[in-house]
C-alpha cells in the first residue's frame, strides 16, 4: 500500500520533536520544501526532484510522489509521441495504437 506524504510545517508544536533534524538539514543547505513526512510513520524524507525516496527509511512503507513531483501522462509505444490524459490513440500512427499511461516528473519552476 502506498501513502502519500505530508508537507513538513516546522511551526506545528507536534513537530517540535524534528528541530534538531532541521537544523542539521538546514546547515547542510537543505530547502525546506524539499522536506516532507511520511504518510504512515510521520518519519521525515527529504525530497528533490532527482533524488526522491521510494520507501520509507523508518517503516518500510512505499511513497506515492504523483501529484508532488510526477504526473501521469500518455504515451503512443510505438511513435512515443507524448499526450495529455483525454486522448486515448495516437494522431500520427497508422492503424491507430492505444496510448499508455506514463509517470514522468513535473519540470521544476
Amino acid at each position: 500500500m502506498k501513502n502519500k506524504p505530508k508537507i513538513f510545517n516546522p511551526t506545528d508544536p507536534v513537530e517540535v520533536k524534528f528541530v534538531a533534524t532541521i537544523y542539521n538539514i538546514l546547515t547542510k543547505g537543505f530547502d525546506m520544501t524539499s522536506i516532507y513526512r511520511c504518510g504512515n510513520c510521520d518519519n521525515i524524507l527529504h525530497a528533490s526532484t532527482t533524488n526522491r525516496p521510494k520507501v520509507c527509511s523508518n517503516c518500510g512503507t512505499e511513497i506515492d510522489w504523483s501529484g508532488s513531483y510526477t504526473m501521469i501522462i500518455k504515451e503512443c509505444p510505438q511513435c512515443h509521441v507524448q499526450y495529455d490524459n483525454l486522448k486515448n490513440f495516437c494522431l500520427n500512427c497508422v492503424p491507430p495504437s492505444k496510448l499508455q499511461p506514463i509517470e514522468i516528473d513535473i519540470p521544476k519552476k
